[in-house]
Parts: structure tokens; sequence; C-alpha cells
């Protein structure tokens, strides 16, 4: 029996209107690069230095240092603990001005001058030393301070900071969960809690843990913003853009909150989503992401030129930015430069292995060029990074179709059928039953073929 030929498949099967499919989170938080996430333990970090500094506004630190040398008894733990608290408040505050060096002095003479009485100023220093990337001396400090204080809910949400930002997820979430038992309202566990159910996709969870941090601190515009973020991920982006709305009312000078909402902003109000990304910049013009999210922006608003114009300017600033790299290869690919498209697709797959939307980028130019082999080897990269996507089992079952592979094919179409089709339109189930029943025709399973182009039928007739 002669095998029949692949049937046509419906418009808009092919790979690069998958990339349109994907889930819109995935598509918020990676293809407009979320700098906020990136920068995340340093932002915090310096905002809980600044709310220490802020503690000792107006105090004449010198002067109060002299009145406690004059209190008879030296040795009093109250006396003790003043001390220590303004000399670690003191060194934050002197961070803050600029000289951190005279910080990280001042830190160490106090542990090492009351080295029984110092949690707080090794907190900070931790603090302090997460910004410079030393996360195990941080996790050390933190871990000490415990030890000196262990009822204290702050050392345990800040040391699960610590192990989240060293992707040590389940002692973060310990940390937390004993910070959240010493002190249920602990602004910075319930955050901390919440990132990282975000980061393992539990959107919902996230929002719950942040919604109760934001009655806790509702002037605290980062809690917003991060709720925005979890909204935005499960494509609620009018919610979103309320909260960022509410960021920006409290904190108006924060570029990434304005680039959540140029981010959130339906199609409609275009120019004002612009306005916002344009805003960003101005605010930090040395943050490549934003330039990165702003072209992506005047791509979709078919401003070629300045897109591209935008994404070199933040290769420029970052020459390891994947997503910069994937906004000038959507240029190059609009404009038909498809080998230009491919090398900065290619060299985004490599900076970031694990994001599928390089690969599938690389899958639409491939197929573009007609490359087969090519192709079939980017899905499956991209399906081995999603294992449950019901579409990429489709896509490279219909790829093998393609090649007359029938008996992988339903291998596939089989596998997306176990998945569930729940995330499919109606078009796209009753493909599936098309396709399978073109695999199974085959390999000769006519009666087989013949109940999946029922199924087909019925589902098209509603």
């Amino acid at each position: 029996m002669s095998k029949p030929k692949p049937p046509e498949h419906e418009k808009g099967s092919n790979v690069s209107s998958l990339l349109d499919r994907l889930p819109p989170g995935r598509r918020a938080r990676q293809i407009a690069m979320l700098t906020f996430r990136e920068h995340i333990t340093d932002r915090l970090a310096l905002g809980r230095l600044g709310d220490w500094a802020a503690k000792l506004d107006g105090v004449d630190l010198e002067k109060r240092l002299a009145e406690l040398a004059r209190w008879r008894n030296q040795s009093d733990a109250d006396v003790v603990l003043t001390r220590v608290n303004l000399l670690s408040g003191g060194a934050a505050r002197r961070l803050m001005s600029g000289d951190e060096e005279g910080a990280f002095a001042a830190w160490a003479a106090v542990v090492e001058e009351y080295p029984q009485h110092c949690a707080e100023a090794l907190e900070l220093r931790a603090l302090f030393r997460t910004t410079r990337g030393e996360l195990d001396e941080a996790l050390a400090d933190l871990t000490r301070s415990t030890e000196l204080a262990p009822t204290v809910a702050r050392a345990y949400a800040l040391r699960g900071s610590v192990y989240q930002a060293m992707d040590r997820v389940e002692e973060a979430l310990a940390n937390y969960r004993r910070a959240l038992q010493l002190d249920p309202d602990d602004v910075d566990a319930l955050a901390g809690m919440a990132r990282c159910f975000d980061d393992a996709g539990e959107h919902e969870r996230a929002i719950r843990f942040l919604t109760r941090a934001i009655k806790r601190a509702p002037k605290k515009a980062r809690l917003r913003a991060e709720r925005a973020y979890a909204l935005e991920a499960l494509g609620r982006e009018d919610e979103a853009l309320a909260d960022f709305d509410a960021a920006i009312a409290l904190e108006p000078e924060v570029a990434e909150f304005h680039q959540g909402r140029g981010r959130c902003l339906p199609a409609e109000r275009r120019a004002e989503a612009l306005a916002e990304l344009t805003r960003a910049i101005e605010l930090d013009p040395d943050d490549a992401g934003y330039w990165t999210s702003r072209s992506f922006a005047r791509f979709d608003a078919g401003a070629l030129d300045d897109a591209l114009a935008d994404a070199e300017r933040a290769i420029e600033l970052d020459p390891r930015l994947a997503t910069a790299l994937m906004a000038r290869g959507r240029v190059h690919e609009a404009r038909g430069d498809l080998p230009r498209a491919l090398a900065d697709y290619e060299e985004a797959g490599r900076l970031d292995p694990d994001e599928i939307l390089h690969v599938m980028a690389r899958a639409g130019v491939h197929q573009a060029l007609g490359d087969a082999h090519a192709l079939r080897a980017d899905v499956e990269a991209a399906a081995a990074l999603d294992p449950e996507s019901v579409e990429l089992r489709a896509l490279h079952g219909r790829l093998l179709l393609q090649e007359g592979a029938f008996a992988r094919a339903l291998e596939d179409f089989e596998a997306a059928f176990a998945l569930g089709l729940d995330e499919l339109t109606d078009a796209r189930k009753a493909q599936l039953h098309h396709d399978a029943a073109a695999a199974l025709s085959g390999l000769g399973r006519t009666e087989e073929a013949a109940r999946h182009e029922a199924l087909a039928a019925e589902i098209a007739r509603g």
C-alpha cells in the first residue's frame, strides 16, 4: 500500500504561530524582560539597608554615643544593645551615602568588639554582602545572627532570601516558614515565600502571600509590583495594571514600575505604553532591560528602525542579555535577513539555554529556510524543556508526519492526547485528530483512522 501524502495543515499551525500561542505568563515574563527579577536580591538588600539608615534620620549619632558613654554601668545590656544598634545603623547610613568600605569596616568593628550582641550588625553586613555577590559570606553572617538571636524572625527571613539567591529553594522555604512561625506578619518572609512559589510557576499561591504582605505593609510599593508580576503571569493584565498604578503612586521614580505598567497596557493604548517604557529609560538609562522592552514594543508597533536601535543599545549595555539578542533577531527576521536573525537567536540560546522562546525563535527561522532536520531538532529541544506542552508534542508529531515517519508521529499524537487537550482551541483539537488519523492511515490502521476523523468532524460541528 502506498503511503498517503501528509495532509495540508490549517494556516497558523507552524512554528512561528506557536510562539504567539505560548502561555501569556511566559511571554510577559521572558520576552518582555523583567529586569526586576534579574536584580531583585540587590535591590531588596539595598532597600532594607535604606530602611535601617532611615531609622537614624534626625539622630545626632555622635551625641547619642557620647551620652551613652556617660552612663554609670557600661555593661548594662540595654546600654550595650543601644550602642551596637547605633553603630550598626550608622554604618548603614554611611553605606547609603556612598561610603561602602567605611560601612563595612564599621560593621566589622562592631562584630569584633561585641561578639555576643552583634546580631543586627551581622544582618546588615549580610545584606551588604549580597549586593557584592558574597552569598556564602552573607549566609555565614546570618547563620551566626540566628544563633545569637534565635527568636528574631527577621534574620530567618533574610537568610531565606540568601538561600533563594543561591537557588537553594527548599532551604529558603524552610527559613521563611521559621520566620513566619515566629512572626506570622513578617513582611519579608511573606514576600519571600511568594517569590519561591512565583518562580515555581505557582502564581496563585504567590498572590495569596503577597496579598497578606500588602495588608501588613500597604505602603511598600515593591510588594504591589511583585503581585502585579504574578497577576501578569496568569494573564490578568487588568489587575496587574492596577497594582502597577498603585506602585507608581507610592514611588513614582522607580523605573521598573513604569516598565511593568507599559507592558500591561492594552494594544489600543500603545502610545501610552511606549511613553511608560520611555519613562523607564529616562529614569535608568543604563539598564539594558528597559531598552529591550521598548524594542519589543516598537517592533509590535511596526517601527522596525527604532526597534533595532533600541535592541542595539541594549546589547551595547549588556552583550550577555539574551532577550536583547531576541529583540534584534526579531527585527532581522521581519526584514528577511534570516542569517542574522538565526545568529542572534543562536547566541541567545547559548546565553540562556533553558529558555524555550529562544529555541522556538530559532525553529521559526529554520522553518523559513526549509531546513527540516534543524527544525525538528529545535522542536525536540523545546519539547524537552517543556514536556507537558500538548502543542509542542503535536507539532513534533506533525513534522514527523510530513516526513512519513507515521509510527513515531503517532507516538507524539498519543502523548498529546494523554496530556489532555484543555489548552487547545476546538480547531486545534480537530487538527490533532486529523493528524492522528493521517498517521494511522499511513500505518494501515484504517478503522482507527476513521474514528479520529469522526471525532474531528464532531468537534468541528461544535
